[in-house]
């Protein structure tokens, strides 16, 4: 039985940067062998069900010879199946999948090429640098800087190659920059040429080091500019000062910020992070846990189905979901969504009205301010006097709003349908409280008091909550409203961003403000 080998070409580092067919055949391989190119990103899309082999290098040394990783692929496809050879970049730009298509050929072993956006092109695109442009190179010269070491000597003829091309993109060169610029200036090339060093190009730490054929290899020492880069030689370079989109329109590049919403809540905020070039660090420091009891919940479902509540508030997505899923568990669900529509219905905000309509109720009610203060300017105008309001919350909230609510004459039915906890793993904010000490973390974002309250007490002991306290001034600290920057004042921590609008996407629209303004 036969399997099938595909060559696939992983690009220069970002995800979105794969093919199509690239994204397709790696959810459908049952084994991938991937070398040291292939950004953790990319790795991410391949399903926990395939296999990995890790066939790059590691301490400067190949984990497997050329020789062992062409018998293993042909090894692989015997046990039939789809097995992926994923490169960085191209195949077959600089990455021997000539080779291995020559050996799988020979043998009989059916194989596909899916071609990747190669790295001399995109990484120079990422750094603004185009590497043909009317006015400044009308030719394009594509060079490894690191060759076979078993050759007796180079085939790059770097003498010759110093004026036969206006542009000289050299991939895997870092480490003989300086050999290779005095090769160029011997065949010609003007110690003024511009030249530009991108280290990790399209990745968030993308960063660009700037200067010319006579000074760069001193520069890239200086910096200490480390593999993946790439060298670009010839007057497109300057460019980079003008053109340089992906570097300049990214205020949290490569800052680290602290996502420490509930488990299971962290993807979409840190997703908005990572699209703006951030490197979000999840630790939760909140666990949301149902209660041992459906009580209060029930009581609620009862109340609605029998007609003796007129508004029903729900301040958040758990909320929702927990009440539906009780009606549901009860076998009243239908009846409990019909009688919910007799009712006034408010949510905190888009996302929890969004949870709600999705069962088919219509929300009556959002407030302008997603808060407990928005909801009582929401209701100002209304007579509740002798009206019912349910107020749908984690238990233990604070009791502002059913407060301000009785003032009104209201009957207030408050159902605690879930509880925010310290998390039962804490191992990661444990690991967050350590890189905000050292200075390792450059924003913290918290969207309620209780993921405030816990990372103090993960803390514990007054000395180290000092500590903490301390390093937040350092950091920069983003709270979604008002509610959690009064928290953050109680724990003694400034807030420095708070968004107009208290969501999650407005809070790192405000982050990123934030950050421009301070870099000018």
């Amino acid at each position: 039985m036969k399997g099938k080998v595909y060559l696939v070409g992983a690009g220069p580092g970002d995800p979105d940067l794969l093919s199509l067919k690239a994204v397709e055949i790696l959810k459908k391989a049952d084994v991938v062998l991937y070398d040291r190119l292939v950004s953790d990103d990319v790795l991410r899309l391949i399903p926990r069900r395939t296999r990995r082999i890790f066939i790059g290098k590691e301490g400067g040394r190949h984990t497997l010879p050329q020789e062992e990783i062409n018998d293993l692929l042909v090894k692989e496809a015997r046990r039939g199946g789809v097995v992926v050879r994923l490169k960085g970049g191209d195949p077959f730009l600089f990455g021997r999948g000539g080779e291995e298509a020559q050996w799988l050929k020979g043998l009989n072993i059916p194989f596909e090429v899916v071609p990747g956006v190669s790295s001399a092109i995109a990484v120079p695109a990422y750094a603004g640098i185009p590497i043909t442009h009317r006015k400044y190179a009308s030719s394009v010269a594509v060079v490894t800087g690191h060759e076979d070491p078993t050759k007796r000597e180079t085939m790059v003829r770097w003498r010759k190659l110093a004026t036969a091309a206006d542009t000289i993109v050299i991939l895997m060169g870092v480490g003989r920059i300086g050999v290779i610029m005095k090769c160029l200036m011997e065949g010609g090339r003007s110690a003024d040429t511009p030249v530009a060093v991108i280290e990790r190009g399209t990745m968030k730490d993308q960063r660009t080091v700037i200067g010319n054929v006579g000074n760069i290899a001193e520069k890239v020492k200086t910096e200490e500019v480390k593999p993946p880069a790439i060298i670009v030689v010839g007057d497109v370079a300057k460019l980079h000062s003008e053109l340089n989109w992906f570097e300049q329109t990214n205020p949290l590049r490569g800052k680290v910020i602290a996502v420490t919403r509930p488990q299971g809540a962290t993807h979409k905020l840190a997703k908005l992070i990572s699209e703006r070039s951030g490197v979000p660090l999840i630790a939760p420091t909140v666990e949301v846990r149902p209660l041992p009891y459906a009580g209060l919940v029930k009581k609620l479902i009862q109340e609605v189905i029998s007609g003796g509540i007129d508004y029903v508030i729900f301040m958040s997505i758990n909320g929702v979901r927990a009440a539906f899923e009780v009606a549901r568990e009860g076998g009243v669900g239908d009846e409990f969504i019909k009688a919910l529509g007799r009712v006034r219905v408010l949510a905190i905000g888009p996302k929890t009205r969004g949870e709600i309509e999705r069962h088919g109720v219509r929300v009556s009610l959002v407030p302008q301010r997603f808060s407990s203060r928005g909801i009582v300017e929401c209701l100002s105008q209304s007579d509740l006097r002798g009206k019912t309001i349910a107020l749908v919350r984690a238990s233990g909230a604070s009791p502002f709003l059913s407060g301000e609510l009785r003032k009104r004459g209201t009957r207030v039915l408050e159902v605690g349908a879930y509880k925010t906890d310290l998390p039962s793993d804490r191992k990661r904010v444990e690991s967050l409280i350590e890189d905000l000490v050292e200075g390792k973390v450059d924003a913290i974002t918290f969207t309620s008091p209780s993921a405030v309250q816990n990372i103090f007490a993960v803390a514990g002991d007054r000395h180290r909550s000092n500590d903490l306290r301390e390093k937040l001034g350092d950091a920069v600290v983003a709270a979604i409203g008002p509610t959690t920057q009064e928290a953050l004042k109680k724990a003694g921590v400034h807030t420095d961003v708070v968004p107009a609008r208290y969501t999650i996407e407005s809070m790192v629209e405000a982050l990123s403000r934030h950050f421009r303004a301070v870099e000018r």
